[in-house]
């Protein structure tokens, strides 16, 4: 068997030596949607410079809506020429507003958020009768109280308002983040979010320097409309070409395909729902790395626009191993990720978080931008997770120009009245 990949276009993206999914929610939203435009592309662009940042042959495994939607508070908060410069960057045009761009994002929100059904709703399923998916996006916004330096961060009243508002958070919660526990209870409420499925996002030493915390969780647990059979021993070609054991499952359905030039690709539905994944096979081996990093690759909008107007019904037949892995992406000032995604500029002293920074607190930087991964695929369907966190800290003290002026030869002097603008000797 080839090596396979697979895509979320809004939820996850994933590269894998093994398979890997695809996701997406068709949503309905009044006007354009430039803002999960923005959000895909982000993620693509994550994938791609992840690919070359590094250069380990593991799994790989990205959240586009996830980190869309931990970048768009951390939007929230910037000012003057950062915001302006961090729009271009996310990919907006020059007319896109904070307005526009929130309430396209609370909309997107309402339509993916989908609860678990109640038990009474369980008991009346018919046996066998596939559960409707679970579909989680939640974010908080955290704070250190400065109990043990006496530094203090509060947000701004009126990012707070926007962020309640429009992205479901609940009031700030304030720690000290010089405290190992507040890491632990950073931790605890991703690992809830996410069902235990990203148990931690931040240790304390990487939390030690923080003002504050921007954290959003995306969670999906799904069923496939029509399961695959239950796995048997079989093999799958590396990437170096050595066979590996592997559980092989298959399927043989009436469902969506394409026969392209590069690659096929099936859809595979997911029960009670519009979410759908992607299974995407290079023709061949030798080409997988290239599809993904090349600008009109794999991870790009024009690729899968001709993929979704290609895709035709059919009857096929899918052999796939089942598969587990997680994943994690950092990025800090002047790090190769960083300014392959262009955000270097958020790391330093010039950022303007104006917009989030409270009266009295100080100015603060991005310090770092983390997302870990987790995705368990089996024959029955997809659990998957991810935590992307913005953390800010405060911006150091701009040095001081030093000037050295040895008036050791002929010179001039003037004398000049800056209010008349009159040189007076």
């Amino acid at each position: 068997m080839k090596i396979m990949m697979f895509l979320v276009p809004s939820l996850l993206t994933f590269s894998t030596l093994m398979p890997d999914l695809a996701s997406a929610r068709s949503v309905a939203l009044p006007g354009p949607a430039v803002s999960i435009e923005s959000g895909n592309a982000t993620g693509f662009r994550l994938m791609q410079e992840a690919l070359k940042s590094d250069k380990n042959p593991g799994n790989k495994l990205i959240s586009p809506i996830s980190a869309h939607y931990a970048l768009s508070m951390a939007l929230n908060g910037s000012s003057g020429k950062t915001r302006t410069q961090f729009l271009s960057t996310l990919g907006y045009d020059s007319k896109a507003t904070i307005d526009a761009i929130n309430s396209e994002n609370s909309a997107t929100l309402k339509l993916l958020d989908q609860k678990p059904i109640s038990e009474s709703e369980k008991k009346a399923l018919r046996q066998g009768e596939a559960l409707p998916p679970v579909v989680s996006i939640q974010n908080s916004i955290w704070s250190t109280n400065g109990a043990t330096d006496g530094r203090k961060y509060d947000f701004r009243p009126e990012f707070v308002h926007a962020l309640t508002e429009n992205y479901g958070v609940s009031a700030p919660t304030s720690l000290d983040f010089k405290r190992k526990e507040s890491a632990d209870i950073i931790n605890k409420w991703t690992s809830d979010a996410t069902d235990k499925m990203i148990p931690t996002i931040i240790n304390a030493q990487a939390l030690n320097p923080l003002t504050w915390v921007l954290l959003n969780t995306t969670y999906i647990n799904a069923q496939w409309a029509l399961p695959f059979n239950s796995p048997t021993d079989g093999e799958f070609n590396s990437i170096d070409g050595k066979k590996m054991k592997a559980k092989m499952m298959t399927r043989k359905s009436s469902s969506r395909y394409a026969d392209l030039a590069d690659y096929q690709i099936a859809e595979l539905e997911i029960a009670k729902s519009e979410l759908k994944a992607y299974v995407v096979l290079p023709k061949q081996a030798a080409k997988f790395t290239s599809l993904q990093t090349s600008q009109n690759g794999i991870w790009s909008k024009v690729t899968w626009d001709s993929i979704f107007s290609s895709l035709q019904a059919g009857q096929n037949h899918i052999v796939m191993p089942t598969f587990t892995f997680d994943y994690g992406v950092e990025m800090k000032e002047d790090q190769v990720l960083t300014k392959g995604m262009g955000f270097n500029f958020l790391f330093k002293n010039n950022a303007d978080f104006a917009a989030m920074d409270g009266e009295g607190s100080p100015a603060s930087k991005v310090g770092i931008i983390k997302q870990n991964t987790k995705i368990e695929w089996t024959e029955t369907g997809v659990k998957a997770a991810a935590a992307t966190l913005v953390g800010g800290m405060m911006r150091s003290a701009m040095p001081r120009p030093e000037y050295s002026i040895v008036v050791d030869r002929p010179f001039y002097i003037a004398i000049y009245d800056a209010k008349t603008k009159a040189f007076l000797f």
